[in-house]
């Protein structure tokens, strides 16, 4: 059985200077996102043996690059509503460890790119406050006379 002390004796290494990691949310107190929390679990599973084909990353943090767009979104399958991501504790590490695969149960989900996609009203919303954005740029530029635009 692996032991809390051995997690974190290996997740020592992983730790920047000063950072200070929270027992109940590893990979949100370190923010560690991407390519870097990728490393992070592929070096877990080999330090460990643990299989990690039960692990899906868009549940626990943005695994895309680069890590500020999130592209796939954990989606309740009945209401269409954008699940949260849920933190690692580090007792879910130790638990994995000793069963030697990752386990960790959620509530029913499907995966979609982008499901703020499907509300049309929003993204009718977005595209006039950018057109109002381009008229005030175009305001502010341009010289008050209008004819400036009928002279060319």
């Amino acid at each position: 059985m692996v032991s809390e002390a051995e997690v974190l004796a290996w997740l020592q290494p992983h730790i920047s200077r000063g950072a200070e990691p929270d027992p109940g949310d590893i990979l949100g107190s370190l923010r560690c996102d991407g390519d870097n929390a990728s490393e992070l679990f592929e070096d877990f599973a080999e330090r460990f043996g643990v299989d990690l084909r039960n692990f899906e990353p868009w549940l626990y943090y943005i695994a895309d690059e680069p890590p500020v767009r999130r592209r796939w979104h954990a989606v309740d399958p009945e209401t269409g509503a954008e699940l949260p991501l849920f933190p690692i504790t580090v007792q879910d590490f130790v638990t994995a460890a000793g069963a030697g695969v990752w386990n960790k149960t959620h509530p029913p989900h499907r995966f979609e790119r982008y499901p703020f996609l499907r509300d049309r009203a929003a993204i009718r919303r977005w595209i006039r406050m950018a057109l109002v954005c381009v008229l005030l740029v175009v305001l502010f530029v341009f010289p008050d006379d209008p004819g400036v635009f009928l002279a060319r």
